[in-house]
């Protein structure tokens, strides 16, 4: 249709203007859930990372027989030591000693802003008990 004016038609109208923001809009919306996620992803991968860290301080710091702190580093550090329940006690000899054997399983939780850690532990926990093979004998082990 011509105009009476004499001008020509040019440009958008402000519907197809509407239209075509509103049909950008739909096509980025899976573009920005996709950054979001990865955005996420990155942020936990961070994370676990940083807690692995720390649990291999902790766990350093536990075999060396030490306590480990409450806080390390910013992360909440909960630690659970628990006796394995084992039938009789087990004795032998190694290295020219007499010991006792004891399992430990000690289970460990990192935690920091919303972003949790959880391991375990198991330890071999040797105590020698008799110096001489003669002790062994009188003992009532």
């Amino acid at each position: 249709m011509k105009c009476k004016q004499g001008w020509g038609r040019r440009g958008f109208s402000v519907i197809e203007a509407l239209a075509a923001i509103a049909l950008l809009a739909i096509a980025m919306a899976p573009i920005y859930l996709m950054l979001q996620q990865m955005s996420d992803a990155a942020l936990r991968a961070e994370r676990l990372v940083e807690a692995r860290s720390v649990f291999d301080t902790v766990q350093a710091l536990i075999t060396g027989g030490e306590q480990a702190p409450a806080n390390i580093q910013g992360w909440t550090v909960t630690v659970l030591d628990e006796q394995i329940e084992h039938e009789g006690r087990v004795d032998g000899y190694v290295g020219g000693r007499y010991f006792t054997a004891a399992l430990t399983r000690t289970e460990v939780e990192i935690s920091k802003q919303g972003f949790v850690l959880q391991r375990s532990m198991i330890r071999l926990e040797l105590d020698p008990i008799y110096e001489t093979p003669d002790e062994a004998l009188f003992s009532n082990f």
